[in-house]
Parts: C-alpha cells; structure tokens; sequence
C-alpha cells in the first residue's frame, strides 16, 4: 500500500498578516475541509463534492453556510462546475475561467485565497468557497471590488485602525490607476493648472529628455512591472531586493 506524502502546516506566503492566524490551506481537500470543520463549529455549514471533467474523477467541494446563501448561487456554482471538462487539473486556477461571467473583463470576478480565516469569512457573509483536490487556494464567489480590497488583518485590528488602512488601500488603487494619466495630461496639455513654481521645476528637468511625457511614462511602467516579476522569481535574498527597488521607483 502506498501512502501518500503531504506538506505540513505552514504561514500563508502571499497573505502575511501581523495579527491573526498564522495557518494556510495545504494541497490535501481533505485536512483543508477538516481546518475549515474546526474552526467553524457550526451545523450549517455545508460541503457538497462535484466530481468534474469528462470521466468526473477530479473531485472539487463546494463550501457555503446554508442559511446565509442563497440556493440560486450554489445551484449556478454547481452547474457551472460540472459543465467542466478537464480532465488533468492541478490547481484551482486552471477551472478559475470556467467560473467567470464575463470572460473578456478585465476585472477579477472570483477571488482566490489560502487563509482558512479569509474563507470562512466569506462563507458567512453568503459567498459561495470552491476547494480543489491539489490545490492550496480556494475559491470565493461571487466577488466585487470591494471584497478584493479587504485584507484579513482589517478584521484583527480596532475599526479605528482598519478603517483607516481600507481607506489608504483605495487611495493607493487611485495612484496607481490614473497616476501616470494625470501627470501626462498636466505637462503635455494642462501646464496652467500647475503651480507656477513647479510648472517651471517640471520644465527645466525635461529640458534634456528627449522622449515625451507619455513615452516617459510607459517606460516607467513597464520597468516597475519587469522588476515585480523579477522579484517574484529571483531566489529570496535577490528577490526581494528587487521589489524593495521597484517599490521605491514606483
């Protein structure tokens, strides 16, 4: 008989929080159900299995409160799981598109995650958790920009101190969006809505640039994506100087 080797318990490695459970999902459904189980402690909680792909053998489970959600919701996660035909699936990303309402949309409309805490959050606010067999992220849906914004450490700290890191988390969504946009639009069309003084600072530093205000820009974008990428697949020493780089470029 062959047993089956496992990864033990571990710190959640894209979601670190300073306060809070310190426990992420691992690539057994089963121990992940269990966690879930033990920290939950509560009868309405429901776990259905649906069997996907053509030979239905790769198990997934379906986890919702069944007071809290509502039947049409699991009804459409149901069909929209079995309607799935891949056959080899090795993490729940690969069956993420298959869940989607709009395939073509450049926003994110399930949310992934490896903190048991963050999923049974979201199960008791109504939502719908996908477990894949294999796979350390599960599944949560339906999901909005707002839900995507929350951090579990919002849920560990006084409202005082959270609700002022929600509201600097949207102001830095904000930056990063129209940032670039605004500064193109100020020095290329817009220079008498700046202050006089920094008109002329702006002016006398892109005196001996040779490439334009929206060129400048996209090269700038393009550096801090390659050195986050960079970052993420250099080893961890390297790695991580790199992003300390590219956070204090961008």
């Amino acid at each position: 008989m062959t047993i089956a080797k496992q990864r033990t318990w571990s710190e959640p490695t894209t979601e670190k929080v300073v306060r809070g459970p310190k426990v992420a999902l691992i690539e057994n459904l089963e121990e992940n159900i269990g966690i879930l189980r033990q920290r939950a402690s509560d009868a309405n909680l429901t776990v259905e299995d649906v069997f996907i792909g053509e030979e239905r053998l790769h198990r997934t489970s379906i986890v919702f409160h069944k007071k809290q959600c509502q039947p049409h919701i699991v009804n459409q996660v149901r069909q929209k799981l079995q309607n799935i035909n891949l056959n080899n699936v090795q993490d729940s990303g690969m069956i993420e598109e298959f869940l989607e309402e709009a395939s073509y949309s450049p926003f994110p409309q399930v949310q992934n995650t490896e903190r048991p805490d963050r999923v049974l959050a979201a199960i008791n606010e109504g939502r719908v958790a996908i477990f894949v067999d294999g796979s350390p992220f599960a599944l949560l849906v339906p999901t909005t920009i707002d839900m995507i914004m929350k951090s579990p450490s919002d849920y560990y700290e006084r409202w005082l101190a959270g609700s002022l890191l929600r509201l600097l988390r949207y102001i830095s969504i904000f930056i990063t969006l129209f940032f670039s946009a605004i500064y193109i639009s100020l020095v290329s069309f817009h220079q008498g809505l700046l202050p006089t003084e920094l008109a002329i600072t702006i002016a006398a530093t892109r005196e001996d640039v040779p490439f334009s205000p929206f060129i400048e820009a996209m090269v700038m974008e393009v550096t801090i994506e390659l050195l986050r990428e960079a970052g993420l697949r250099l080893p961890t020493p390297v790695g991580q100087t790199v992003g300390l780089v590219g956070g204090l470029l961008l």
